[in-house]
């Protein structure tokens, strides 16, 4: 394993605060800012100049009023997309931000983030990258913390690769046999995990191993405890308000 847990929160803000305001906008980590969160998570991907930007589909039109796959669009063509009026009026006009907005605004609320790469297929090696290019020129007047985390092994792997010493965390849904050789074949730092297909008994697993375990997406405060009775360090969910009032 790669280095120690950053993360000093049990409360992470999803995808900034998905439940009040638009996913993956610099409104949503705003909110989950004004909410209380100190850490939020947010999905990355690559358009096809190359732009780092916040979404978690490989296409526009579940968030926002554009189309087409982001792949295969520039950014000045996805920047016309409204990312907010589908969530609520009162967001209309929202976008969809780089990487590199998101960054001002982590700093300008004193938010640690949890990047996760969302690459699209056959963009893998491309997007981590990218990525890492943005957070190397980040990181020298950024005072927060970052995890790196992903489904995808090989994005994951190749960041890793590229920028030694950025704790990183591996994906499951439901967690495979060979767990254990895939988040070492990664150098995975810690396990992020679907709360539903989570036991007791993988979680003592993954602990006895060294892996911090981290739950996704947890919105009711008796689970969020559950889980953290358990030992879970964090928890991603859609309410950092309700959930930092009620745990």
């Amino acid at each position: 394993m790669r280095s120690m847990s950053p993360f000093v929160t049990p409360v992470v803000g999803h995808r900034g605060a998905a439940a009040s305001a638009p996913e993956n906008t610099l409104v949503s980590l705003k909110t989950a800012a004004e909410q209380g969160a100190r850490w939020v998570e947010f999905d990355v991907k690559l358009t096809a100049d190359g732009t780092v930007i916040l979404l978690h589909d490989d296409r526009l039109e579940r968030t926002t009023d554009g189309r087409g796959n982001v792949s295969e669009m520039t950014y000045g063509e996805i920047l016309k997309a409204d990312a907010g009026r589908s969530f609520s009026p009162r967001f209309a006009g929202e976008r969809v931000p780089t990487l590199g907005q998101a960054f001002a605004l982590l700093s300008q609320y004193g938010l640690s983030a949890n990047i996760e790469l969302k690459p699209c297929p056959g963009f893998e090696a491309a997007t981590a990258l990218a990525v890492s290019q943005v957070v190397k020129e980040e990181l020298a007047d950024f005072a927060g913390d970052i995890v790196v985390s992903s489904f995808s092994e090989p994005c994951l792997s190749c960041f890793g690769e590229a920028m030694p010493g950025v704790s990183l965390a591996l994906l499951f849904g439901k967690t495979p046999v060979d767990w254990r050789a895939r988040a070492e074949r990664v150098g995975a730092d810690a396990i992020h995990c679907r709360q539903q297909n989570l036991t007791r008994v993988q979680l003592n697993g993954f602990l006895a191993a060294g892996y911090p375990v981290r739950c996704y997406t947890v919105n009711d405060v008796r689970t969020a405890k559950r889980l953290l009775g358990w030992g879970v360090e964090s928890i991603f969910t859609d309410h950092p308000g309700k959930l930092l009032g009620g745990i």
